[in-house]
């Protein structure tokens, strides 16, 4: 389903210790599309440059911001995909977390 992967490189510069996660915001921003990291991101909300690139992240960041996890012992990769469906973040639904225990039963 992925149409492009973008690796963004790490700097190990004083000034530009998270020049990859400000890259990673911002190409994705471009992009419109979801991206997969385990850093949390919550400076950024409020300290990106970019008055746009800040913007889009604070009203999609839950939608946007994927979490992974790799498990050497078997060697599977899977993404964390929370508690709650898909399809009630793409239309901006709120979920009620009490009705969350019956998701996916009918």
């Amino acid at each position: 389903m992925c149409e492009t992967i973008e690796e963004t490189p790490r700097c190990h510069a004083r000034n530009h210790q998270s020049a990859d996660d400000e890259m990673t915001i911002k190409c994705a921003y471009r992009r419109a599309c979801r991206f997969l990291d385990n850093d949390n991101y919550t400076d950024w909300t409020t300290q990106l440059q970019d008055d746009k690139a800040r913007t889009w992240l604070q009203s999609h960041k839950d939608l946007a911001h994927m979490r992974y996890y790799f498990d050497k012992g078997v060697g599977t990769f899977d993404v964390l995909g929370g508690n709650f469906p898909t399809t009630a973040l793409a239309q901006n639904e709120g979920v009620d977390k009490s009705q969350l225990y019956r998701m996916g039963r009918g």
